[in-house]
């Protein structure tokens, strides 16, 4: 049900000063893009090469610290204020409301809502999902009005991969899971997400989930002795 990893969501306490960094390293941003009653804006980073695989860094700045600061967002200022940090990670789906489901079901909240530009123009539909407890980081959903072909178009005809820094593609992402085998459970049973494979190294086990084109790794403790689990 989770069709990609479509975006890493870094909230950062100036927009200007983290997306000149950015540029700096030969990275092409997008505009400026104030997101309608949100108390957000963005600057992203776009990376892939095809439609099967390209993702994006988003650089989120605070305008409006009341908007954002109560409920399912309040985690990107307080990550704004610890200087900049990823928050959460966005996947892409064409069924918002089946996942929804599933984690309504399981006892975990979202806070649904459609995105629009400051333009009026709707970005996706989206869901927050509190995952505290069961991930160590946030998940959003995200569904596009437009096919990923389409999306892909539009942004390779606006330049949006134009970088002079050799960033190719998202290849994986890790996250450290104390408790792999629960962590995997959540991944297969609410997520959806199959295994891909396994990797064991003393006092680890790094599982593979696959998501898309991209690799979801956790890695976990191999046994009670092992340094992730708190032993010696």
């Amino acid at each position: 049900m989770l069709d990609r990893i479509d975006h890493l969501i870094v909230p950062v306490p100036d927009l200007a000063t983290a997306a000149a960094a950015y540029e700096r390293l030969g990275l092409t941003l997008t505009p400026l893009t104030e997101h309608q009653g949100m108390g957000t804006a963005n600057r992203a980073a776009f990376i892939g090469t095809g439609a099967a695989n390209f993702a994006y860094i988003e650089l989120l700045g605070i305008s409006d610290r009341a908007l954002v600061a109560g409920g399912s967002r309040a985690q990107y200022v307080e990550a704004a204020d610890r200087g900049g940090a990823l928050s959460s990670i966005a996947f892409g789906t064409n069924d918002t409301s089946g996942l929804v489901d599933r984690f309504t079901a399981a006892g975990i909240s979202s806070d649904v809502r459609e995105i629009h530009a400051s333009d009026g123009r709707k970005i996706a539909n989206a869901a927050v999902v509190d995952t505290t407890g069961a991930l160590p980081f946030a998940v959003t959903l995200l569904q596009y009005p437009e096919s990923w072909e389409a999306r892909y178009e539009r942004s390779v005809a606006a330049g949006r991969f134009e970088h002079t820094f050799p960033l190719k593609r998202l290849d994986h992402l890790a996250a450290v899971a104390p408790d792999i085998e629960a962590a995997t459970d959540f991944w297969t049973g609410t997520l959806g997400v199959s295994v891909a494979g396994e990797i064991r190294a003393p006092g680890m086990i790094i599982r593979q989930l696959q998501v898309g084109d991209a690799i979801v790794e956790l890695l976990g403790p191999d046994g009670p002795g092992s340094r992730m689990a708190g032993g010696s």
